[in-house]
């Protein structure tokens, strides 16, 4: 008589060390998304494997009975991350999470057509004002973003 090796390759839990997954977690939806603030360069997955004879891998790195992944680096925008466990009969299967990393927020410069602006720029500092000469009817702000993958408004536009 033989046995059958069990076949439970299922998460029963999947956690972030930062952003949050969306949908909530659910061992029988396969794809995840979760957004993260520009200032989260890497971010660790803790998966939590439904059998004790199963293993979990992130990225093809097999994550300890309870550990998290090692650090995962994240570019600006869309970082796909695979986890992929394996039963004990070898069959597997795979949940994937798409982290959206933010862009920079901060400023490198910002511009005036005419005038002074005060305090002096530095990109920490939120509010300014503008001296001008009196003559000037119009002034033309521009600000230079940080990071080339980002985009800038002035009064919306």
């Amino acid at each position: 008589m033989q046995r059958s090796m069990p076949a439970d390759r299922d998460l029963s839990a999947l956690k972030l060390s930062s952003g949050m997954l969306a949908p909530a977690f659910d061992k029988a939806t396969a794809a995840y998304t979760a957004e993260v603030p520009y200032s989260t360069e890497r971010i660790t997955l803790t998966p939590t494997v439904s059998a004790e004879s199963s293993v979990a891998k992130v990225n093809g790195q097999t994550v300890s009975p309870g550990g998290s992944s090692d650090p995962i680096d994240l570019a600006v925008g869309e970082n796909e991350i695979s986890v992929v466990v394996r039963a004990q009969d070898a069959s597997t299967k795979r949940y994937t999470v798409t982290v959206r990393r933010a862009s920079a927020i901060d400023l490198e410069a910002l511009r005036l057509s005419a005038g002074t602006l005060s305090p002096v720029f530095a990109s920490s500092v939120a509010e300014y004002s503008a001296t001008v000469p009196e003559s000037t009817d119009t002034v033309t702000v521009t600000p230079i973003a940080a990071a080339s993958t980002s985009s800038v408004r002035v009064n919306g536009t």
